[in-house]
Protein backbone atom coordinates (compact mmCIF):
# COMPACT_ATOMS: atom_id res chain seq x y z
CA UNK A 1 0.00 0.00 0.00
CA UNK A 2 2.98 2.34 1.02
CA UNK A 3 4.41 1.95 -2.54
CA UNK A 4 1.02 2.58 -4.43
CA UNK A 5 0.44 5.35 -2.31
CA UNK A 6 4.31 6.75 -2.53
CA UNK A 7 4.88 5.69 -6.62
CA UNK A 8 2.08 5.05 -8.40
CA UNK A 9 -1.14 6.88 -7.58
CA UNK A 10 -1.18 10.14 -9.09
CA UNK A 11 -0.03 13.38 -6.28
CA UNK A 12 -3.12 15.69 -6.39
CA UNK A 13 -2.01 19.16 -8.34
CA UNK A 14 -2.35 22.30 -6.55
CA UNK A 15 -3.34 25.41 -8.73
CA UNK A 16 -2.25 28.68 -8.45
CA UNK A 17 -3.77 29.67 -5.22
CA UNK A 18 -3.28 28.01 -2.64
CA UNK A 19 -6.79 28.07 -1.54
CA UNK A 20 -8.04 25.44 -3.46
CA UNK A 21 -6.39 21.73 -4.55
CA UNK A 22 -8.13 19.77 -7.56
CA UNK A 23 -7.41 15.57 -7.45
CA UNK A 24 -5.28 14.80 -10.68
CA UNK A 25 -7.24 11.28 -10.88
CA UNK A 26 -11.20 12.15 -10.80
CA UNK A 27 -10.84 16.40 -10.78
CA UNK A 28 -12.52 16.68 -7.42
CA UNK A 29 -11.47 20.41 -6.11
CA UNK A 30 -10.88 20.61 -1.91
CA UNK A 31 -11.26 24.21 -1.25
CA UNK A 32 -8.82 25.27 1.94
CA UNK A 33 -5.60 26.78 3.10
CA UNK A 34 -3.70 23.87 3.52
CA UNK A 35 -4.64 19.93 1.56
CA UNK A 36 -5.56 17.75 4.27
CA UNK A 37 -3.62 14.44 5.04
CA UNK A 38 -6.24 12.32 4.00
CA UNK A 39 -7.01 13.68 0.83
CA UNK A 40 -5.77 11.28 -1.82
CA UNK A 41 -7.62 8.64 0.65
CA UNK A 42 -11.02 10.29 -0.29
CA UNK A 43 -11.32 10.47 -3.85
CA UNK A 44 -14.39 9.84 -5.04
CA UNK A 45 -16.79 10.92 -8.32
CA UNK A 46 -20.33 11.02 -7.58
CA UNK A 47 -22.33 11.87 -11.23
CA UNK A 48 -25.90 11.45 -9.19
CA UNK A 49 -26.88 9.25 -11.41
CA UNK A 50 -28.71 6.08 -11.24
CA UNK A 51 -27.10 3.54 -13.77
CA UNK A 52 -30.42 1.25 -14.76
CA UNK A 53 -28.39 -1.39 -17.63
CA UNK A 54 -24.89 -2.21 -18.53
CA UNK A 55 -25.00 0.46 -21.21
CA UNK A 56 -25.46 2.97 -18.48
CA UNK A 57 -22.25 2.17 -16.66
CA UNK A 58 -20.07 1.83 -19.80
CA UNK A 59 -21.01 5.41 -20.51
CA UNK A 60 -20.38 6.81 -17.20
CA UNK A 61 -16.95 4.20 -17.05
CA UNK A 62 -16.12 6.42 -20.54
CA UNK A 63 -16.81 9.53 -18.43
CA UNK A 64 -14.28 8.57 -15.85
CA UNK A 65 -11.77 7.81 -18.62
CA UNK A 66 -12.81 11.34 -20.23
CA UNK A 67 -11.64 12.74 -16.76
CA UNK A 68 -8.07 10.98 -16.88
CA UNK A 69 -8.71 7.29 -16.12
CA UNK A 70 -7.33 5.37 -18.23
CA UNK A 71 -8.85 1.88 -17.74
CA UNK A 72 -12.22 1.70 -15.50
CA UNK A 73 -12.73 -1.52 -13.17
CA UNK A 74 -16.23 -2.00 -12.40
CA UNK A 75 -18.06 -4.56 -9.75
CA UNK A 76 -21.49 -5.00 -9.84
CA UNK A 77 -21.67 -7.60 -7.30
CA UNK A 78 -23.91 -10.62 -8.01
CA UNK A 79 -24.77 -9.28 -11.74
CA UNK A 80 -20.50 -9.99 -12.41
CA UNK A 81 -18.20 -6.98 -13.53
CA UNK A 82 -16.72 -4.81 -16.13
CA UNK A 83 -13.94 -3.61 -17.39
CA UNK A 84 -13.45 -0.65 -19.79
CA UNK A 85 -9.83 -0.65 -21.20
CA UNK A 86 -7.53 2.37 -22.24
CA UNK A 87 -8.51 1.56 -25.45
CA UNK A 88 -12.09 1.34 -25.64
CA UNK A 89 -12.75 -2.16 -25.35
CA UNK A 90 -15.83 -3.58 -23.01
CA UNK A 91 -14.79 -6.73 -21.25
CA UNK A 92 -17.66 -8.29 -19.19
CA UNK A 93 -17.28 -11.05 -16.54
CA UNK A 94 -19.86 -13.38 -14.84
CA UNK A 95 -19.70 -14.37 -11.25
CA UNK A 96 -18.62 -17.83 -10.10
CA UNK A 97 -20.80 -19.88 -7.73
CA UNK A 98 -20.87 -19.48 -4.35
CA UNK A 99 -22.45 -18.17 -1.51
CA UNK A 100 -22.06 -14.55 -0.19
CA UNK A 101 -20.89 -14.81 3.14
CA UNK A 102 -19.15 -10.83 3.79
CA UNK A 103 -18.88 -8.42 1.51
CA UNK A 104 -16.75 -6.29 3.08
CA UNK A 105 -13.40 -6.15 1.57
CA UNK A 106 -14.46 -7.69 -1.37
CA UNK A 107 -14.20 -4.65 -3.92
CA UNK A 108 -10.57 -3.70 -2.49
CA UNK A 109 -9.68 -7.66 -3.24
CA UNK A 110 -10.95 -6.93 -6.63
CA UNK A 111 -8.48 -3.87 -7.18
CA UNK A 112 -5.84 -6.21 -5.19
CA UNK A 113 -6.53 -9.42 -7.40
CA UNK A 114 -6.48 -7.02 -10.23
CA UNK A 115 -3.22 -5.57 -9.83
CA UNK A 116 -1.81 -9.01 -8.71
CA UNK A 117 -2.87 -10.38 -11.77
CA UNK A 118 -1.84 -7.29 -13.90
CA UNK A 119 2.01 -7.74 -11.96
CA UNK A 120 2.47 -11.33 -12.84
CA UNK A 121 1.36 -11.34 -16.75
CA UNK A 122 0.62 -7.80 -18.01
CA UNK A 123 -1.87 -9.05 -19.25
CA UNK A 124 -5.29 -6.77 -18.60
CA UNK A 125 -7.73 -9.18 -19.62
CA UNK A 126 -5.92 -11.84 -17.70
CA UNK A 127 -5.61 -9.47 -14.70
CA UNK A 128 -9.40 -8.62 -14.68
CA UNK A 129 -10.11 -12.17 -14.22
CA UNK A 130 -7.65 -12.76 -11.61
CA UNK A 131 -9.62 -9.15 -10.03
CA UNK A 132 -13.08 -10.92 -10.07
CA UNK A 133 -11.97 -14.15 -8.89
CA UNK A 134 -10.55 -12.42 -5.75
CA UNK A 135 -12.94 -10.06 -4.98
CA UNK A 136 -15.63 -13.35 -4.96
CA UNK A 137 -13.24 -15.50 -2.99
CA UNK A 138 -13.45 -12.75 -0.29
CA UNK A 139 -17.04 -12.65 -0.82
CA UNK A 140 -17.40 -16.00 -0.45
CA UNK A 141 -15.29 -15.88 2.73
CA UNK A 142 -15.48 -15.23 6.42
CA UNK A 143 -12.21 -13.23 6.26
CA UNK A 144 -9.81 -12.20 3.25
CA UNK A 145 -9.70 -15.00 0.10
CA UNK A 146 -7.22 -17.47 0.32
CA UNK A 147 -4.89 -18.25 -3.06
CA UNK A 148 -6.52 -22.15 -3.14
CA UNK A 149 -10.11 -20.11 -3.51
CA UNK A 150 -8.80 -17.70 -6.14
CA UNK A 151 -7.29 -20.33 -8.58
CA UNK A 152 -10.45 -22.36 -7.98
CA UNK A 153 -12.94 -19.78 -9.24
CA UNK A 154 -10.50 -18.34 -11.45
CA UNK A 155 -11.50 -21.62 -13.63
CA UNK A 156 -15.27 -20.27 -13.69
CA UNK A 157 -14.72 -16.83 -15.18
CA UNK A 158 -15.44 -16.55 -18.34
Amino acid sequence: YGFYQSDIKPKPQAPTSKKSWTCSVCGYVYEGEELPADFGEKQFVDFNYKLNNEDDIVFYANKLKEMGAKNVLISMAGDGAIFVTEDNRVIRSNVPKGKLVNSVGAGDSMVGGFIAGYLNNGDLEEAFKMGVATGSASAFSEGLATKDKVYELLKEIL
